[in-house]
């Protein structure tokens, strides 16, 4: 995770009422991301959407959505 987006959850996270995790990443993050994000958060996102390098590569990618 990186910096800024630990800053922004510990500052605001009381804030949040429902939570979307989305990430973008050379390779797949295999959940560490979202799960250390639902720990700092306190809760369980409503949906999770992550684009690897793989995956934005296929053209047909949208279409799976």
């Amino acid at each position: 995770m990186s910096t800024p987006l630990r800053t922004y959850i510990l500052q605001y996270k009381n804030l949040f009422r429902k939570v979307v995790f989305f990430c973008t990443c050379g390779s797949s993050s295999n959940g560490h991301t979202f799960r250390d994000i639902e720990s700092l958060c306190g809760m369980k996102p409503i949906a999770l959407f992550e684009v690897d390098s793989r995956k934005a590569a296929d053209q047909n990618v949208a279409t799976k959505l």
